[in-house]
């Protein structure tokens, strides 16, 4: 991805940028998501239609910080591309393909108080390169950046809703130790921002955060493993145990 200033539209890059201005001139029709992929793709990595697709997502996903309106476009436009299977069932008239993408299910909202909507976990996208399996999830959580932070970039935090950290330093660089999961470094860490975990057998586990309205959090994760990797189910409980602790259900 093309990041730093914004290039000149027309010139190279610019289609491709992640600067947050660019990305709010992006479609939030699904359909003109999925034409502007198909488009921007090939360009972006020099694959096939396709595979290209399925990459310059996965690096969006990632690396951007993508408006909402945006964001739920993207997802959108991911259930129709060909090749992958829609959790629960396949299209119209067509056998389930070998996965090499896929789309988890559809958001299961929650509610609060008065039946007030609150957090929610939102579709997830399921990729296979070789031995590599990446998963991404976008979360909505029904608390703001500040009150999130905490319950993924302290131990006390992790442990309420995923696992114990033994060890973590608070610093990029620093050492990581996650209880069933492994041991290694903080690879990114940005306060009330981003933190990321990559543990020694080349698991890596990325929290994104932005603003969502005026009292919520977006969580956008992402997942890489090498070899086996965990189920889409196991995490959307966890992020739904997540919703709980931030609404103060957690025990």
């Amino acid at each position: 991805m093309a990041h730093g200033p914004d290039p000149v539209p027309g010139k190279p890059g610019y289609d491709i940028t992640t600067n947050d201005r660019h990305l709010a001139t992006l479609p939030t029709d699904p359909e003109k998501m999925y034409d502007w992929l198909a488009e921007a793709g090939p360009a972006h990595s020099g694959q096939e239609t396709r595979q290209a697709m399925f990459t310059l997502v996965g690096d969006l996903i990632r690396d951007a910080i993508m408006p909402p309106e945006q964001g739920a476009a993207l997802f959108h436009a991911v259930a129709r591309m060909p090749g992958h299977e829609q959790h629960g069932h396949p299209g119209p008239g067509r056998r389930r393909p070998c996965r090499s993408a896929s789309v988890t299910g559809a958001r299961r909202p929650r509610r609060g108080q008065a039946g007030v909507m609150s957090g929610s976990v939102e579709q997830g996208i399921s990729q296979t390169h070789g031995n590599t399996h990446i998963l991404h999830f976008l979360v909505r959580l029904p608390r703001p950046v500040e009150a999130v932070w905490p319950t993924l970039g302290t131990p006390e935090g992790l442990a309420s809703w995923f696992t114990p950290a033994d060890v973590l330093e608070p610093r990029l660089g620093g050492a990581i130790a996650l209880r069933d999961v492994g041991s290694g470094q903080v690879t990114a860490w940005d306060v009330e921002r981003v933190a990321e975990y990559t543990v020694e057998d080349g698991g890596r586990l990325r929290f994104h955060l932005e603003r969502d309205g005026e009292t919520g959090t977006a969580l956008r994760f992402t997942y890489e493993s090498q070899g086996e990797t965990e189920s889409e189910q196991r995490w959307r409980a966890r992020f739904e145990r997540l919703i709980e602790v931030l609404e103060g259900g957690g025990s």
